[in-house]
């Protein structure tokens, strides 16, 4: 379980470790971020719960996950916002990450015991999005002081050449949403 503040941005990074029984089929992949509920709910629920938060906001453009595309990198063309609480982008998983090679060399020489971590994170690519969740689980309740409902972020990336609606890793994490007093 995480903890995040309303409307703080975060960002998520995206970590490629090759698999060797399973390669990818393309250098391209597709990851949607959505923020979900997972428990309990059939997908005429969820959509329901979404619409009645939507309803309840101040403006039509309100969206439930925003993204920071200047703090966010690796990414292979535009982020497309698929659903209000829903965003999905391309990205390369075969990319090298962007580590100098002089912060490799210095902790090599400065540091023994970080070489094979240097090493590691050479190895490994990444991209990161900065992403921020607009809404608290109290926001899908009439009433006041009910406990709310549990949400989730969960990550579905599919090999791009892969014709498949089954997703070749999904990742999911429980969060909870708080949002700062005010004095």
């Amino acid at each position: 379980m995480t903890y995040v503040n309303k409307g703080q941005f975060y960002t998520v990074s995206f970590d490629y470790i090759p698999d060797l029984c399973k390669p990818l089929k393309s250098p391209t992949v597709k990851s949607q971020l959505m923020i979900v509920f997972r428990e309990d709910k059939t997908y005429e629920e969820e959509i329901k719960t979404w619409q009645f938060w939507h309803s309840r906001q101040h403006s039509v453009k309100q969206r439930i996950l925003e993204i920071d595309a200047k703090n966010s990198s690796g990414m292979i063309g535009q982020i497309e916002e698929i659903a209000h609480n829903a965003i999905q982008f391309y990205w390369n998983p075969t990319e090298q990450s962007s580590v100098k090679v002089t912060d490799f060399i210095r902790s090599i020489f400065y540091n023994f015991k970080s070489r094979n971590s240097a090493i590691h994170l050479l190895s490994h690519r990444i991209f990161q999005i900065s992403i921020a969740v607009q809404c608290l689980s109290t926001d899908f309740s009439n009433q006041k002081g009910v406990k709310g409902l549990p949400l989730h972020i969960q990550i579905d990336t599919y090999d791009e050449n892969d014709n498949t609606d089954v997703p070749f890793h999904r990742g999911y994490c429980q969060i909870k949403v708080f949002c700062d007093k005010v004095r």
